[in-house]
């Protein structure tokens, strides 16, 4: 079985002679690519935000900052992205669209707010096929790998004085992989096979989260998160043999910490620094993989002209505009001596709509990862639309009876 899975990995990373199509090439190695969390005010300042002291599109990767909601917010958004792969002299295209955030946060007391929501964490999409031979027969060979992880999140924070609130997350991980291997032979049916590998993982972690006015221009932002504590679930199945293998085994995932700065250099304009790591370990790539993880290292700076939602102007001058850059070194191993990095920019864009009743985050983001020396060159360009609504959008105004 470790035997297929072997052959299954240097297949998607070789690209010698294959055509790939789907997400990110390097989404089939590991646990797949970490998506950039916080929403698309984050994406737009490069993934940063954690200290950013205000509740209009917070980064809710600090559980800190729900304790700065005023009242109740609901939060949907997706994004829309496009791929091109470059690997011996072979460049394929293609375009991805999946959900972004689902967020429900409200008040308990003044100081005291929670928040439920259904976050996307890692995904997989890769498809490849390509022609070989095997003692002078010839057949297809086709890889299809696919899968995601998403979080049901309960967090609360507090705010414990003007200056400083802290916050508590608890995260309910599931993850899925599924591998399909096909041979196709042009000669004959019987000796067709199809592998199928199927890798489930259900685990808890516990994240904490700090905010901090420094001083009325300077506020820090912290975060840890534990080390997630789980099952994995691993199936195998040989389809021309009809043979099916099972096995579960606990295990672990990868923790977090990060911290960030935010700095008002004047009247509605701030900058935004952060700096994110990963805590992991050998056997966090999965059941199957023996390899040892990069430690991951997210690095962004940002600039924001703040919305002004009731300022009066143009409505130009209400909105709110950011650009930040991005230096993303992933957890995937190294190969050829070479580490999987990210490096680009962004731009976002936040609309408030009319009586705070809400706004609409705008971002987008162009990079490269990888390079053809690790076995691809991917450039990627993402948008991100996020819909925020607060509890004034639910609220009707009654009618005045006149007198």
């Amino acid at each position: 079985m470790v035997r297929y899975y072997s052959i299954a990995v240097l297949l998607l990373l070789s690209f010698s002679h294959f055509v790939q199509a789907g997400g990110s090439v390097y989404s089939a190695n590991g646990l797949g690519e970490t998506l950039v969390a916080g929403g698309a005010r984050a994406i737009g300042l490069g993934g940063g935000g954690l200290a950013l002291a205000d509740s209009h599109g917070a980064n809710f990767s600090n559980p800190a900052l729900i304790a700065l909601v005023p009242g109740a917010q609901v939060r949907l958004g997706g994004h829309l992205a496009y791929w091109s792969t470059k690997s011996g002299g072979i460049t394929d295209t293609d375009a991805e669209t999946d959900w972004q955030t689902f967020y429900l946060a409200f008040p308990l007391t003044s100081a005291w707010k929670v928040g439920f929501g259904l976050l996307p964490v890692r995904r997989m999409d890769v498809r490849t096929f390509g022609w070989q031979e095997l003692a002078n027969q010839s057949y297809e060979e086709r890889i299809r790998i696919y899968g995601g992880e998403a979080e049901a999140q309960f967090a609360s924070g507090l705010a414990l004085s003007p200056h400083f609130s802290a916050g508590l997350a608890i995260g309910y991980a599931f993850r899925r992989s599924e591998r399909w291997t096909t041979v196709d032979f042009v000669s004959s049916d019987w000796q067709d096979a199809e592998f199928h590998f199927d890798d489930t993982w259900r685990g808890w972690a516990v994240t904490l989260g700090a905010l901090y006015e420094v001083h009325p221009k300077l506020s820090l932002g912290l975060i840890f998160r534990s080390r997630q504590q789980g099952n994995w679930v691993t199936r195998f199945s040989y389809i021309h043999q009809d043979s099916v293998a099972e096995s579960e085994e606990s295990g672990e995932g990868p923790g977090e910490w990060g911290v960030g700065i935010a700095w008002k250099v004047a009247a509605g304009w701030v900058l935004v620094a952060d700096g994110r790591s990963g805590l992991w370990k050998t056997g966090d790539l999965g059941p199957r993989d023996p390899r040892t993880p990069v430690s991951p290292l997210w690095l962004s700076a940002g600039v924001e002209r703040l919305a002004r939602g009731e300022a009066h102007g143009s409505p130009l001058q209400k909105w709110g505009y950011r650009a930040g850059i991005f230096y993303r070194q992933q957890h995937w191993p190294e190969q050829n001596g070479e580490k999987v990095v990210d490096l680009g920019g962004a731009v976002g864009l936040s609309i408030p709509a009319p009586a705070q009743r809400g706004a609409i985050h705008l971002a987008a983001e162009v990079g490269r990862r990888g390079s053809e020396k690790f076995g691809a060159l991917e450039t990627f360009t993402r948008f991100t639309l996020m819909v925020e609504l607060n509890e004034q959008w639910f609220q009707r105004s009654k009618p005045r009876i006149p007198q």
